[in-house]
């Protein structure tokens, strides 16, 4: 039996690395997250084909899993695209606001209550927001639009959270994990394809497979599909707020391998939205506790 609180540090700390994968490759956006999948669905397969739990599956939770392969690839290919646009530390930042849209939707619009702690904890978050679009520091060309996709991919992240958080209590994680990446890598090459794009890595293949192979590996597999193995045995609470440790981890990572200084502004406004994803997410936990061998 793995230990899930070291499976959830391994997730997180696994995640935190993607967008360093991201930059190591030259390939286009859309290819790399199109292969990202593609090799965590290949690897996901052993294990699929040891529990052979697929067979029952309700046509239902096939149709959702299917949407949600889609969801994948948008948030995919939006954020993978933004950490070519803007810094690593603004684009694992802004991706991670779900819990405040989500959050700022629910109370607006649906009327739920919130707690004034998750309210100021909105408040903060969308402050922070505004701080680290409205003061693009200029070290990027193209700051506002990677900015801006990367808050869309968080969009993206939200519905898929919401959307798998409930299916997982059905679906056994190699079934959940194959059938959404398998769909998410049909979405991602399709797109690519009629975008134009070369769909053979470059401009040095072996190079680019090797830094496509680890990545779909560390991000696919020890970072999403441990993260979702985690939901069964760790609190949900603490599975939902570890994510915060990927806006944390990712830019000293930036720091160290790429330079990339954290421009007062990110600081700033970074602070703001930790803090406000901190308070927000207490009303944007996943649930189930059923256990579930990996």
């Amino acid at each position: 039996m793995l230990r899930p609180y070291w499976v959830l540090t391994i997730s997180v700390v696994s995640l935190s690395f993607s967008a360093v994968f991201v930059r190591f490759s030259e390939s286009d956006p859309i290819v790399i997250a199109a292969y990202r999948t593609l090799f965590a669905s290949l690897m996901i397969l052993p294990l699929l084909y040891v529990e052979r739990r697929s067979i029952g599956v309700k046509i239902r939770d096939v149709g959702i899993m299917l949407g949600i392969g889609v969801i994948l690839a948008v948030h995919l290919g939006l954020w993978i695209t933004s950490v070519t646009l803007t810094s690593i530390a603004n684009s694992v930042i802004l991706v991670q606001i779900h819990p405040i849209f989500v959050g700022a939707f629910g109370y607006l619009v649906l009327r739920e209550r919130q707690s004034s702690r998750s309210i100021l904890g909105i408040g903060l978050g969308f402050f922070g927001i505004l701080v680290m679009i409205g003061m693009p520091s200029g070290t990027f060309p193209q700051e506002n639009l990677g900015n801006i996709m990367a808050l869309l991919a968080g969009l993206a992240l939200g519905a898929y959270l919401l959307l798998g958080k409930r299916l997982r209590q059905d679906v056994s994680i190699s079934t959940y994990a194959f059938t959404v990446y398998s769909v998410a890598t049909l979405v991602l090459f399709s797109t690519a394809l009629v975008q134009g794009k070369d769909l053979i890595p470059g401009p040095d293949l072996g190079r680019e497979i090797t830094v496509l192979i680890i990545y779909g590996f560390s991000a696919g597999i020890m970072g999403h599909t441990l993260y979702n193995w985690a939901l069964r045995y760790v609190p949900a609470t603490m599975v939902s707020l570890s994510l915060l440790g990927e806006p944390v981890i990712a830019p000293f990572l930036a720091y160290l391998i790429f330079g990339e200084s954290i421009s007062p502004q990110t600081l700033l406004g970074g602070i703001m939205i930790i803090a406000g994803i901190y308070l927000a997410k207490q009303n944007f936990v996943p649930h189930g506790n059923k256990k579930q061998q990996l």
